[in-house]
């Protein structure tokens, strides 16, 4: 009678209550979808329902005619499904945190509050999203790190044939990954994968300097040598 189909008040419903995407907004590199929906305050209960009014959508159809105008609100209760993660009954949580801030803060600062709540007996919690893969990520570098390290000692030492050398290459490794680790915490950085990741590399680029400064030492060292003798058999 009002020109409306099921499926065009199913699209008024879920435009106005959930929203529809009208256009992006560029903030730094990253593009934000646009939402456009009623206000908060207008969507917290079924009772709210009585008081949306739609657009004209047909011809004949009145202009701002309310839900109620073309249904009826029964609320009916009705059982949920249970969600589960490895057979344990579970309710996820979820957060989105400001452009700019890095989830290890707002994770150690979610944790600090935590801290000071009693969980009932049978409860506990799990952390996923960045924490969790991070955490993933770090059991799968640590579980293949003791078998780079030992082929990295014997690449060393083969290459040098001096322990005294290899050990200074080392040493120096070691002063840099203190050195970064100092600088993470003057600075009160987060100590996270990408973290780990970064002191490898300056662990890398360390070895590499030391290496190719004690090659061209011992090259010059050798010429030397051979310098002297020279001016010894003449």
């Amino acid at each position: 009678m009002n020109g409306v189909t099921l499926n065009q008040f199913a699209g008024l419903l879920q435009s106005t209550l959930v929203g529809r995407e009208s256009g992006s907004l560029i903030e730094g590199t990253e593009s934000i979808p646009v939402r456009v929906r009623i206000n908060e305050g207008e969507r917290q209960s079924y009772k709210d329902l009585a008081n949306l009014r739609f657009p004209l959508v047909a011809p004949d159809a009145p202009l701002g005619m309310s839900v109620m105008n073309l249904s009826s609100l029964e609320l009916q209760p009705s059982s949920g499904g249970i969600s589960r993660r490895d057979g344990v009954r579970v309710n996820t949580i979820q957060g989105y945190i400001e452009a700019g801030v890095l989830p290890q803060t707002v994770l150690n600062e979610f944790n600090k509050a935590l801290e000071e709540y009693e969980f009932p007996a049978g409860y506990r919690v799990e952390t996923g999203g960045e924490a969790a893969e991070r955490d993933e990520s770090v059991n799968q570098l640590v579980a293949n790190i003791s078998m780079v390290t030992v082929l990295m000692i014997l690449v060393v030492v083969l290459s040098f044939n001096s322990f005294r050398l290899s050990g200074i290459i080392f040493f120096v490794a070691g002063l840099a990954a203190g050195l970064g680790l100092l600088s993470i915490w003057i600075f009160n950085y987060p100590f996270g994968f990408t973290v780990i990741i970064a002191l490898l590399g300056v662990v890398g680029l360390a070895i590499n300097a030391a290496i190719v400064i004690l090659a061209e030492l011992r090259q010059a060292q050798r010429q030397a040598e051979e310098t002297t003798k020279q001016y010894s058999t003449l």
